[in-house]
């Protein structure tokens, strides 16, 4: 699955802070990155402590930008208000935080052979944190935990390179696979995930399950889609999908497969990391060129009926985002995705 997604052009970095219970930093393909997020928000600019936790920033987009050291930034919508969080302990892959237990669960390389554990802690940095389950991941990414604080959902990749979704308990056990398949996202109730998956017609996004189950394809089109993120209903996924056949555009449709809208279509622009706002009337993306190179944080009509307009000018965004709700919701009532990777377009 990493494989295949990695096949292509220009090599993107990509930031995927994740709701559902906790705020999430997914460094990912081997990028030791960190981003530390403060647990409030503010109008201004400048830089703040402290890991994301509780209470987001309220109607903000979170983003990632830089190369190397790689920080989380939240912006007003309209493209004020800019502000910068710290960075995260080397090492650490991916991290969400538990609403119910006020603790993280974090993927960590405690060692030279790059592999990775997945960790529960007071912070999401290995000191005094403890592993869930002794077995290693050559990587662990999009960790996200449900709304009751008791399960924690995973991409992990094998030392064969297989990469599935994965359920485990919080308190530690042994993961359980929900199906072959990478990038999961939770529906705002935490009982589906919405994630990516191989099959005959190429790579599209499937729903099953928390318990598990059978997956059922919302996609099914002879193309790439990609990152699913739920809006705050739990009735619409936003992805990336090139299905036309001119680059990569920003989709939505029900969670049952239907009523299927293009919201983006810019020929020279790739558009990925689509997330609702808290009415789900408008999206925030990240653009990209023909070229590979970034372009800038954007946001348009989550109905299509306008093209994406240009917020924030930075050639080092990551190809993510998170639109938070209007009271600066609680990681713990579900939602969204940010997330730090390598990948291949």
């Amino acid at each position: 699955m990493r494989k295949q997604l990695s096949a292509g052009a220009a090599l993107l970095s990509l930031i995927l802070l994740i709701g559902c219970g906790g705020a999430g930093v997914d460094t990912g393909g081997g990028i030791k990155v960190g981003s530390s997020n403060g647990s409030t928000g503010g109008t201004g600019g400048g830089t703040t402590g402290g890991f994301l936790g509780g209470v987001l920033p309220p109607d903000t987009i979170l983003y990632s930008t830089g190369f190397g050291a790689i920080l989380i930034k939240s912006v007003n919508p309209d493209g004020s208000g800019i502000k910068t969080y710290a960075p995260l302990a080397q090492d650490v892959y991916s991290y969400a935080f538990n609403p119910v237990l006020k603790n993280y669960v974090f993927s960590y390389s405690p060692d030279f052979t790059g592999n990775q554990y997945l960790y529960k802690g007071a912070s999401p940095d290995p000191e005094g944190a403890s592993p869930l389950f002794p077995d290693p991941f050559s990587y662990i990414g999009n960790v996200q935990i449900t709304p009751d604080g008791r399960n924690a959902v995973f991409s992990g990749t094998d030392s064969g390179g297989n990469t599935s979704i994965y359920v485990c308990n919080v308190e530690g056990g042994s993961p359980r696979v929900l199906d072959s398949g990478d990038y999961p996202a939770l529906s705002p109730n935490g009982l589906l995930v919405a994630y990516c998956k191989d099959d005959s017609n190429g790579l599209n996004i499937y729903m099953i399950p928390l318990a598990g189950g059978t997956p059922t394809p919302i996609s099914t089109s002879a193309s790439t889609n990609l990152s699913p993120q739920f809006d705050r209903s739990g009735t619409r996924v936003a992805f990336t999908s090139d299905r036309s056949g001119n680059g990569f555009d920003v989709y939505t449709e029900y969670v049952n497969g239907t009523n299927i809208v293009r919201v983006t279509n810019t020929p020279t622009v790739d558009e990925f990391g689509a997330s609702y706002n808290s009415t789900g009337t408008k999206l925030s993306c990240v653009g990209i060129d023909s070229g590979g190179v970034v372009t800038g944080l954007y946001t348009c009509p989550s109905n299509g009926s306008a093209q994406p307009t240009l917020i924030v000018n930075d050639g080092e965004i990551g190809v993510n985002t998170y639109w938070t709700d209007l009271t600066g919701r609680s990681l713990s009532r579900g939602g969204g995705l940010l997330m730090h990777k390598r990948f291949r377009r």
